[in-house]
């Protein structure tokens, strides 16, 4: 899974919590403004995950693998420090929660911050004043009073997959098991519809691509043969998939 480290932030997109942070579990930030890929973690990218990853979200799917890489590198900082906090953005929340964040705000704060900031047209708050609703410690002067804004607490949120529900035979991308029934897709899973009767139902962090559905189907003792007509739907739905 990428951070917003190496993705970037622009205006309009809607930032969540990594799926290593529990401080942040749940919250879900839309973004107006603009937060640049850190060119430190950019560089650590691998050729795959700008091809797999990067699929996943909407700036980014209409550009080729090279592309992809060349607005990274122009529009990143040299700066490895930087924090969201450190920025002017502004932020409508939808949902604010998490470890650190239910043990330092009220839920009247919480439930004021999501209702919106009431002198802006469509209810973003500046940054500063989410950052600043966090208590000091008395007597203490540290440069940031919280660290929850640094980069890795937070992911870019994918794109929406479409398919909310699925009830016939579903492949478990974490444990390969087969079952038969009803899935539903949740804020850390997706499901991938490989056929009428059949999904993938795996984690956000994981990218299905034509070679890992090959992969999970030979695991599970399929036919290669009936798994190789799912390479039209994943070329189908990206491009670079394939």
């Amino acid at each position: 899974m990428s951070y917003i480290s190496q993705t970037g932030v622009r205006s309009g997109e809607i930032i969540v919590a990594s799926p290593t942070s529990k401080q942040n579990k749940g919250s879900e930030l839309i973004i107006r403004g603009n937060f640049p890929p850190l060119l430190t973690y950019v560089k650590d990218l691998t050729e795959l995950q700008l091809r797999d990853e990067f699929n996943n979200f909407t700036f980014f799917e209409s550009l080729t693998v090279i592309e992809r890489l060349d607005w990274l590198i122009k529009n990143g900082t040299a700066n490895s420090d930087l924090y969201l906090s450190d920025t002017a953005l502004e932020v409508k929340i939808i949902k604010l929660s998490g470890d650190y964040i239910d043990k330092n705000l009220t839920s009247e704060q919480i439930t004021t911050l999501t209702k919106g900031n009431p002198e802006d047209p469509e209810g973003y708050w500046p940054l500063a004043t989410l950052y600043n609703a966090f208590p000091t410690k008395p007597g203490s002067k540290p440069r940031r009073h919280t660290l929850i804004f640094r980069t890795g607490n937070w992911s870019l949120k994918p794109k929406d997959s479409g398919l909310k529900e699925f009830t016939g035979i579903i492949i478990d991308a974490n444990t390969g098991n087969l079952s038969q029934g009803t899935v539903s897709q949740t804020p850390n899973t997706k499901l991938l519809a490989i056929s009428k009767e059949m999904v993938i139902n795996f984690p956000n962090h994981i990218t299905m691509t034509y070679d890992s559905l090959l992969e999970i189907a030979t695991g599970l003792g399929l036919d290669i043969n009936i798994m190789k007509e799912c390479q039209t739907l994943i070329a189908w739905v990206s491009p670079f998939y394939v």
